[in-house]
């Protein structure tokens, strides 16, 4: 799951300073659990930009926002209303930001902030209503390992991304000196591979990362 935050209102205020008439656009999928850009809160933005003396021309929610083809169907739909705005705003991941530009010859604001990729850890209930807690489980960097890890992987769970290891920095309690709120990344990966009785894998030496795998932009295919 691709994890957003809503950006400030007074921030989001600020980005359509320019224009008066604004289309909106959100998310089923991810958005929508991480409640940044789902029906509610597309209602929810209407009426902020409304009382804040904005046109809303009207709104789009695509099942999934970074699907090109679907996503450029729906909105042909709702071009009516497209045509009317100035702006496009945005509430979804920065992926689905460049789906409609790559689409739209209109203006498109991003009302997210992206964070990174990862699963829903847990709902909680809170006096407002749930509340979902996501953690960052991957980083993309396209050179998986995670068969020699336990299932973990040291480039997103290690601060300073070591491949062999922990670093001296390792505080008594087990703590990363990076951040000293989380455990250390290898100490999680020591205990899930002595509860799967694969410690073995650690004396293993992991070469260094193949960074040309990460030149941007990167295209991949895929067989249907």
């Amino acid at each position: 799951m691709v994890v957003t935050v809503q950006k400030s209102r007074e921030e989001i205020l600020k980005k359509l300073e320019p224009f008066k008439k604004v289309f909106l656009s959100g998310c089923q999928s991810c958005a929508t659990t991480c409640r940044t850009g789902g029906e509610r809160e597309l209602k929810d933005m209407t009426q902020f930009l409304t009382e804040s003396g904005k046109e809303v021309t009207g709104y789009l929610l695509p099942e999934k926002g970074c699907l090109l083809p679907p996503v450029k169907k729906e909105l042909r739909a709702s071009q009516k209303a497209v045509d009317d705005a100035e702006v496009i705003l945005l509430l979804c991941c920065g992926l689905g930001n460049q789906v409609l530009t790559e689409i739209t010859k209109k203006v498109v604001v991003p009302g997210c902030d992206t964070l990174f990729l990862g699963p829903e850890w847990k709902t909680e209930i809170s006096p407002t209503g749930l509340v979902n807690t996501f953690e960052e489980k991957c980083s993309l960097c396209g050179e998986c390992i995670l068969d020699l890890m336990g299932g973990l992987c040291p480039h997103t769970l290690c601060a300073k991304g070591l491949l062999n290891g922990p670093c001296g920095g390792t505080t008594k309690d087990g703590k990363c000196e990076v951040n000293g709120d989380r455990l250390c990344g290898w100490i999680l990966i020591y205990n899930r591979l002595k509860e799967i009785g694969r410690l073995d894998l650690m004396k293993a030496n992991q070469p260094a990362k193949d960074w040309s795998k990460k030149i941007k932009p990167l295209r991949a295919k895929a067989a249907v």
